[in-house]
């Protein structure tokens, strides 16, 4: 996915893939609190087991803290009972003393559980989300390759990165707050069913107000939250190209800064009308929830002095009545707005359970058939693939060849022909739809994938540049040998041109490659492709796959390397995809790909004898190269 997706004649970005899901929120309070322990459950499952030990911890001392929340309202009432007697001063202050001092006693307990839930509840986001990510990624590394090929698989695991990882830290405090304020208003409640179990009633009348309104604000900023979005990437889009290194020196070039600023100044612009509609929305929301709650409050404290007046409650029980409302109101509106956020954040999470129960039902299962160390024979039998959501159109059909041990082979076409889909088939990356690819007669299909990969060294086009050491870049060929062979390692660095690289950066095998780090070293793209040569030679198997190896290189690096490629195929089998024929005429046979088939094989004399297709691709090709075109 690029990031910008079409546009409508506005100009305004569509939905993006990464929006939000099309589920509707629940719209009452109950619902809204129904759906928030189906949300709570996911997270609590990924966070029991994370870290068990902090989430038992978290939960018992907001319970302890809902606890104290009940025994403090109780004890008020003891304190207002003296305070609204007849009694002088110091009997009021007596008769007070003992329970201000469990009170006290009381919030010093709170205390020490808001501090103990404090600490426990610090390490507990940032373990779930390690936890979630390790889990995310093994999940990704065990799918077969073909899997990333299918757009609605590869999306959904986008979407699992993006969203669900970076909204479980957020999921997991709207969880923590919820539960708070759940256990605050189950104190209040059990403290005023003690005190009159027709308080409960009375609470209700200013509380629920509060809570349609929190359910209703938090709705507003839903609502918005797919242009929200939308708006927020085509700023930050504009804001990245007038700040990342890639495209600076272009924008200077074409004098590009005052088209920059202009759209993101547009975009922003928006954006800044869209926060300040939401804001009036919710502002106004909040207002007319308040107005009702005030109203319920009226008519609470009202009902409390009918109460008084017909004796049914005292003035200290009514004081405490209050109190206890206050309490279950402001918790109320807490856990209606966390209870709303774990709702919308879930959609999140859901993409990343989603994600995870699709990625192991896909993940490969490990063959145990033996895995020929030194393949003496290659066959391809019948082999048709096509790409996932390409049923129908074959990007290779019937495909048939044998290639013994010791040949090298060249894979040549025109673009789009199959041959870096036929070279993935033969290093065992993907698994045909029909026929196979057998070493020794026995089909790839039941041979585990690592042992095949151990067997196969592949140098791809466009090779990746990873973020680490000079000495890392060629050693990830084979990680696990490390020092061992580090004669084998300088070989392979000297073999590619890689050495002569090494030698001139700042700190030899140790230079960072990559500038998104600081004192860290770019190359060029030639250079990134010895590297990976380097890769390839290092990793030392009897079957190399070489595709496009010196696409970057210079004509000279280019010679040099084919010498390299020639010493390395000695006594190995290699594949060979190149779109310069002029460098392959002594390789021991060539199997000439057009529109997914087998059109031509034979050695260049061969085949030039024959006059077809590569016979004029290669005087075409030699008539550029002898007029300087090439």
């Amino acid at each position: 996915m690029t990031g910008i997706e079409d546009r409508e004649d506005d100009g305004d970005l569509l939905p993006p893939y990464w929006r939000l899901a099309n589920q509707d929120l629940p719209k009452g309070l109950f619902a809204t609190l129904a759906r928030a322990r189906m949300a709570s459950a996911a997270v609590i499952d990924i966070v029991r087991h994370s870290a068990p030990r902090q989430a038992l911890t978290v939960f018992l001392s907001q319970l302890l803290i809902g606890v104290t929340v009940a025994a403090a309202l109780l004890f008020m009432n003891r304190i207002f009972e003296p305070l609204f007697s007849g009694a002088d001063v110091m009997a009021k202050l007596r008769a007070v003393a003992p329970a201000i001092m469990a009170l006290g006693a009381i919030f010093a307990l709170r205390i020490g559980f808001s501090f103990v839930l404090a600490i426990n509840k610090a390490s507990l986001a940032p373990k779930a989300r390690l936890a979630a990510e390790e889990q995310l990624y093994r999940a990704t590394l065990d799918i077969p390759l073909s899997d990333f090929d299918d757009p609605n698989f590869y999306d959904q695991l986008q979407r699992a990165r993006d969203r669900g990882i970076l909204h479980l830290e957020g999921s997991i405090a709207a969880l923590i707050e919820a539960f708070a304020a759940l256990f605050a208003v189950a104190g209040a409640m059990v403290a005023l069913f003690i005190l009159h179990p027709a308080l409960l009633l009375l609470m209700f009348l200013p509380v629920v107000p509060s809570g349609l309104g929190a359910i209703r604000a938090a709705r507003v900023q839903y609502d918005g939250m797919a242009k929200t979005v939308s708006l927020m990437r085509m700023s930050t889009i504009y804001g990245e190209m007038a700040t990342k290194r890639e495209t600076a020196a272009e924008l200077r070039a074409h004098q590009a800064q005052p088209f920059i600023l202009n759209k993101f100044r547009h975009a922003a612009g928006q954006l800044r009308d869209h926060y300040i509609a939401i804001a009036l929305r919710e502002a106004t929301i909040t207002g007319v929830a308040s107005l009702f709650s005030g109203v319920g409050w009226a008519l609470a404290v009202a009902l409390l002095l009918a109460m008084i007046v017909n004796s049914w409650i005292d003035l200290a029980l009514a004081s405490a009545a209050i109190v206890a409302f206050r309490v279950a109101a402001g918790a109320l509106e807490q856990l209606v707005t966390n209870a709303h956020t774990l709702v919308q954040k879930s959609l999140y999470i859901s993409d990343y359970q989603g994600f995870m129960d699709a990625a192991r039902r896909r993940a490969e299962t490990q063959p145990t058939r033996p895995v020929p160390r030194s393949p003496q024979r290659i066959g391809v039998h019948g082999l048709s693939f096509h790409y996932p959501g390409s049923e129908g159109r074959w990007a290779l059909e019937a495909i048939d060849f044998t290639v013994e041990a010791g040949e090298t082979i060249a894979l040549v076409g025109e673009n789009g022909s199959g041959k870096t889909t036929l070279a993935k088939l033969l290093a065992g990356l993907y698994r045909p739809q029909k026929g196979m690819v057998a070493w020794d007669g026995h089909d790839l299909a039941d041979m585990a994938p690592g042992e095949i990969a151990d067997r196969v060294s592949v140098v791809m086009q466009n090779p990746v540049r990873w973020p680490d050491s000079a000495r890392a870049n060629i050693e990830i060929g084979r990680y696990r040998e490390g020092v061992e062979n580090e004669e084998k390692l300088l070989r392979a660095a000297e073999q590619s041109g890689a050495l002569s690289i090494i030698e001139q950066l700042p700190r030899g095998w140790a230079t960072l490659l990559s500038r998104e780090f600081h004192a860290g070293h770019d190359l060029s793209g030639g250079q990134w492709q010895k590297f990976a040569i380097a890769r390839g030679l290092y990793r030392d198997c009897p079957i190399v796959i070489w595709d496009e190896p010196t696409a970057p290189l210079d004509a000279k690096a280019e010679k040099a390397t084919y010498e390299a490629l020639r010493r390395l195929g000695r006594g190995r089998t290699a594949f060979l995809i190149t779109h310069r024929l002029m460098s392959i005429r002594s390789v021991d046979r060539i199997l000439f790909l057009q529109d997914g088939r087998l059109a031509e094989q034979g050695s260049h004399d061969e085949l030039m004898e024959r006059d077809g297709a590569y016979a004029a691709l290669f005087r075409l090709q030699s008539e550029l190269y002898n007029s300087n075109l090439l």
